[in-house]
């Protein structure tokens, strides 16, 4: 008898054992992505906050003779790098083509009735393929549609940044080494 009882749990601990290391994968997953995403709208706040203090600073240069120029182009590049870092923070707006609901996303739970949230998920929640389907599918749609976006977007906005300051830094050492702009 204690042989037999040994061999069932040997076949039965290995199968909740990989139930287990599977939610465990998922768990990981699911908050080293919620992780980016927050990383993401931290970068993009900086950003504003950067942009912020520079752009009042570029319009105190407004006006001041030859440096109208670079002031403005600092003054256009902030407006559009913290135009972009915005829009990478808020989430994307919009229906999907399918009217699918998906269970495991807020926005799709929050668009229905309780009763029929309850109805939608009770049999996925009781089967778990179809669970680690939809879980796999919601890991999937952040990633698609949350955070391919905000980091394009914040890319372009970093871009933005970037280039449009070397440009009116490059100019204003083009003018103060052609003698148009003393250097104050």
């Amino acid at each position: 008898m204690s042989q037999e009882h040994d061999d069932i749990n040997d076949v039965q601990e290995p199968k909740r054992w990989q139930g287990l290391a599977r939610a465990n994968v998922l768990n990981t997953t699911t908050l080293k992505l919620f992780g980016y995403i927050q990383l993401a709208d931290q970068k993009a706040m900086g950003l504003i906050l950067l942009n912020s203090a520079i752009i009042p600073l570029a319009m105190n240069w407004l006006h001041k003779g030859s440096l109208d120029l670079p002031a403005t182009i600092s003054v256009i590049t902030g407006v559009a790098s913290v135009f972009m870092a915005i829009w990478c923070i808020f989430p994307k707006r919009g229906r999907r083509a399918n009217k699918e609901i998906n269970p495991l996303h807020f926005n799709d739970i929050g668009g229905v009735s309780e009763e029929e949230y309850l109805r939608i998920m009770m049999p996925v929640y009781n089967d778990h393929q179809e669970l680690a389907e939809h879980v796999l599918k919601d890991v999937h749609a952040i990633s698609q549609k949350v955070l391919i976006p905000k980091f394009r977007l914040l890319k372009t906005s970093y871009i933005i940044f970037f280039i449009g300051n070397l440009i009116a830094i490059s100019t204003y050492l083009h003018l103060i080494w052609n003698s148009q702009v003393p250097f104050e």
